[in-house]
């Protein structure tokens, strides 16, 4: 009997044993899931460096119909841009940028009367430094904003006209530089593109303003007393209206909220 006793409480034990084990197993706390990362297109605090490369269409904005404008004057230019933007929140970020513009003489409209007495080119280049605001409107990979800058601009135009043989007697070769400052504003829209983690593509369109040039002439007397005018500063202004393609690339190795 002892023996039958003995191996009865040996079985017992060896059964309840696992039952107490799993019983134990599930009163443990389960261990907590790991946080779920949500990655951005834009880190809050993010410093993004890079540019702008594009094309600059001159305007008739400020003159009338009867005034020749920057557009009679220039032809479609190319524009090209450094910039850096810090994202203060989702949806502001501010910046900084240094630009550079240059078109060619346009030759299809100006200077009708003068050509015949020579031949007559100009460029008008221009070297800007603006503060730059965007406001965004989304946080997907897709992030459509309007933005403002406000800064000024050197502007660097240069005038050349060579008369021909008839008229090399009367007429004299006429070459001008000119150099001046004006303040510059503008409004830009776009989008800003997710094309890496820490990489970003744009497509913007801008209108520059800039007001403060003066007008002004160098005339030239042809051979019958005819005077014709050539222009120093593109009759007022040099506002365009820009098309540039961007990428930027965050200074910060970790791209998430």
């Amino acid at each position: 009997m002892k023996k039958t006793w003995a191996a009865v409480a040996a079985m017992t034990m060896l059964w309840a044993t696992p039952m107490t084990s799993e019983a134990e197993d599930s009163a443990l706390p389960s261990a907590a899931p790991a946080p779920a990362t949500r990655s951005s297109t834009f880190n809050v605090g993010q410093v993004y460096v890079g540019g702008h490369i594009g094309f600059a269409i001159p305007t008739a904005i400020g003159r009338s119909d009867d005034e020749l404008s920057f557009r009679d004057v220039a032809k479609t230019g190319f524009v090209i841009y450094g910039d850096v933007m810090r994202q203060m929140n989702q949806s502001v970020g501010v910046g900084a940028e240094a630009g550079f513009r240059s078109y060619g003489y346009n030759d299809n409209k100006t200077w009708a009367n003068l050509t015949r007495y020579g031949t007559f080119d100009a460029t008008y280049r221009a070297v800007d430094l603006n503060l730059t605001g965007k406001l965004f409107f989304s946080r997907n990979s897709v992030r459509p904003f309007l933005g403002v800058l406000v800064g000024g601009e050197l502007v660097m135009n240069t005038v050349d006209f060579t008369p021909n043989t008839k008229y090399s007697g009367v007429m004299n070769a006429t070459k001008y530089d000119s150099k001046g400052l004006s303040a510059a504003f503008g409004v830009m829209t776009g989008a800003y593109f997710k094309a890496g983690r820490r990489t970003l593509a744009s497509l913007q369109l801008r209108l520059n303003v800039v007001p403060q040039l003066k007008d002004g002439t160098i005339s030239v007397v042809g051979d019958n007393g005819d005077i014709q005018s050539i222009s120093q500063n593109p009759h007022g202004n040099q506002t365009n209206i820009s098309v540039t393609f961007g990428l930027h690339i965050g200074t910060q190795r970790d791209n998430r909220r």
